[in-house]
């Protein structure tokens, strides 16, 4: 055999025994991590398939509000006992662990308006696989309540209080508007949960109807709402006294034929308007008419017709 065909041979036999020496050095690097896939996915094959339901317990809560959550966590059809499940939605994280019956509450503080989703996770085990469960929340305006007190003033008025709460607690900011038969009296901001006003003594006699708006400052979280009451205005009680202007010789006696005047003085409260008519009569005579001014006075001229003697 000639040299070259020698060298051949030789360098055959080396790349023969490069191949057999690579691969009875085991599986290349690809194979190994291929082999780690296979068996992560038959361990997770062999895990038990885990269920979570969630139920809150209610579907619209009023803003303010707490909600209870409780879940029920179970896998293969039996309960998982003592085991920590997770309860988030908006920000809140908690935990809590389940019963023997595979059952967990927690109650998360007030939520934030509009709709909120709640998720139930497990993060699985040696023998679970994890899982996780979600529901949605309503949070809705809590709902205000305006109350209405209408209080008499001496000398007249009324005050009027609007007072507000929510059954939730929440604060009640905004704005209140009051009205008395339609007619828009003012507006005043709510402070400390009320709202005062002055109702003048112009009102009429009768009854009138008060109503009492709220506007919300932030109606996602607080409901606006409206209340009426009722003011009502009697009329005053009053005296009334009379004395002849001009008398006779005798004290207290008028001549038969002489022309006098009344003077007449009708009281009430201060301010009200006495304006109204007065008549004086002598048994079932009529003596004299007429009507008093706005501050209860009348002269009522007459003219002495009765028959004479004491009267």
């Amino acid at each position: 055999m000639s040299g070259k065909r020698w060298r051949r041979a030789l360098t055959a036999l080396g790349v023969a025994l490069t191949v057999a020496a690579v691969s009875a050095c085991g599986p290349s690097e690809g194979a190994i991590d291929a082999t780690r896939d296979q068996l992560t996915v038959q361990q997770q094959a062999a895990k038990s398939a885990a269920q979570l339901t969630v139920t809150p317990s209610a579907t619209t809560v009023s803003f303010g509000a707490p909600l209870d959550v409780a879940f029920i966590l179970t896998a293969a059809g039996a309960p998982l006992a003592d085991t920590a499940v997770s309860v988030a939605a908006a920000g809140q994280s908690l935990s809590a662990t389940t019963d023997a019956k595979g059952s967990g509450s927690v109650t998360l503080e007030a939520l934030p308006a509009g709709s909120q989703t709640v998720t139930v996770s497990y993060p699985g085990s040696d023998q679970s696989l994890a899982a996780s469960s979600t529901a949605t929340v309503t949070v809705a305006p809590a709902s205000a309540a305006a109350t209405v007190t209408v209080t008499a003033k001496d000398g007249g008025g009324s005050s009027v209080l609007v007072q507000l709460a929510t059954p939730t607690g929440v604060a009640t900011t905004g704005t209140v508007s009051l009205d008395v038969d339609g007619t828009a009296l003012g507006a005043q901001p709510v402070a400390a949960g009320q709202a005062a006003f002055d109702v003048p003594a112009t009102l009429g006699v009768g009854d009138h109807t008060v109503t009492a708006q709220f506007a919300s400052d932030n109606p996602a979280q607080v409901s606006n709402t409206s209340a009426t009451s009722t003011i009502s205005v009697a009329k005053a009680s009053t005296s009334v006294s009379a004395a002849a202007a001009k008398a006779g010789t005798e004290k207290g006696m008028i001549r038969y034929g002489d022309h006098s005047s009344f003077e007449v003085t009708v009281t009430g409260p201060a301010g009200a308007d006495l304006t109204g008519d007065v008549t004086i009569t002598d048994g079932s005579t009529v003596v004299a008419e007429g009507s008093t001014d706005a501050t209860g006075k009348a002269s009522l001229a007459f003219s002495n017709t009765a028959d004479p003697g004491p009267k």
